[in-house]
């Protein structure tokens, strides 16, 4: 099974102003998680560091170097408004586009409070809390001793400050001695406790007795890479689950107008059409009056051959000559089959 860990300073991108761990990036774990091509494991240790973090240190660390970046635009603006005292006119523009700029500022100060701060306003707190839900919580309480141990023998993960990278390493060694299984295991961190150079031997090593394998990376957009095959793969089941409501939605129309909009829908799936889809959606057009009657829906745009114009697709071939007929007569479509051609030309006497 494949795991995936992400460290605390990592989930920070989720609430940075600009970020690459996006709501697309939620979604895509999601969907991992939902198809079981990923188990994501959370200790409560960095569920508590996330909370806190986010409601005081991230937010005030992203207000400070606001204020810092606006200190230093005023003082420079400031300067440049008292050199030009001979310019009035410019003066004036300068002074407009400091306050102009000193209202953006107090506006992006709002709109951090809200991200950071905010949970009914905050997308941000909703995609950890979506996380969360989906995660396999650790319970970081009952392995403090065994970090506080870990820290006194100077072991890493190497924290001199503080015990929280040993907890959190140490809920991750209990979950896996508990779970004992051939695994994989994801490391996300951009902290350089768990290696300088590469994820450190010892804590690969004590993973290793627990059968697991890690993959260590220090960035959210790491991910696709890590787990292509897989994102690959629930992309064309949902592809193929809404190739399938397209042809479903198309057969059922119960109106010209929705008809017509069911059969826009339905191209855009052109090239991942079977001869069953065909077969369907040809039966559908034959019998239901709701399409072969109306206005919106042309079915060549489906049927005929882009590179071979005025001839079908050559899948739409195989489909019995009966049927075919009938629904061509029936929805005035004159392309042509080529072994429609073939033995028009066999009958033509020489």
């Amino acid at each position: 099974m494949k795991y995936l860990f992400i460290d605390t300073n990592i989930y920070k991108y989720l609430f940075n102003e600009n970020t690459t761990f996006s709501g697309d990036v939620v979604d895509l774990i999601k969907k991992l998680i939902d198809n079981e091509k990923l188990i994501l494991v959370m200790p409560t240790q960095v569920i508590d560091e996330v909370k806190r973090n986010h409601l005081e240190d991230w937010f005030i660390t992203e207000c400070n170097e606001k204020e810092k970046s606006k200190e230093n635009y005023i003082s420079n603006l400031t300067s440049k408004i008292e050199s030009l005292k001979e310019f009035p006119k410019l003066q004036k523009t300068l002074e407009v586009e400091k306050n102009k700029y000193l209202k953006n500022y107090e506006k992006e100060i709002m709109l951090a409070e809200e991200r950071y701060r905010h949970p009914k306003k905050s997308k941000s707190i909703g995609y950890f809390e979506t996380l969360e839900a989906k995660a396999k919580i650790i319970d970081s309480d009952i392995v403090m001793g065994k970090a506080i141990i870990r820290s006194q023998k100077n072991n890493p993960p190497y924290d001199k400050k503080k015990n929280t990278d040993a907890i959190i390493w140490e809920s991750v060694l209990e979950f896996f001695r508990d779970n004992n299984k051939k695994s994989i295991l994801y490391f996300l961190s951009d902290d350089g406790c768990y290696g300088k150079k590469g994820f450190n031997p010892f804590l690969a090593n004590e993973l290793k007795q627990f059968k697991v394998t890690i993959h260590y990376r220090k960035s959210i957009s790491s991910l696709k890479d890590l787990l292509g095959a897989d994102i690959d793969k629930i992309i064309e089941q949902e592809k193929e689950e809404q190739k399938k409501k397209a042809i479903m939605n198309f057969i059922s129309s119960r109106s010209w107008m929705s008809a017509g909009s069911n059969f826009t829908e339905l191209t855009k799936f052109k090239t991942d059409l079977t001869l069953d889809d065909y077969k369907n959606i040809i039966k559908a057009a034959t019998i239901n009056d709701q399409i072969y009657g109306s206005f919106f829906v042309s079915m060549p745009e489906i049927l005929e051959d882009d590179k071979n114009k005025g001839f079908v697709l050559s899948i739409i071939e195989e489909i019995e000559d009966f049927q075919w007929e009938s629904f061509k007569n029936r929805n005035q479509v004159f392309l042509k089959r080529k072994k429609d051609n073939q033995s028009e030309l066999s009958q033509v006497e020489f």
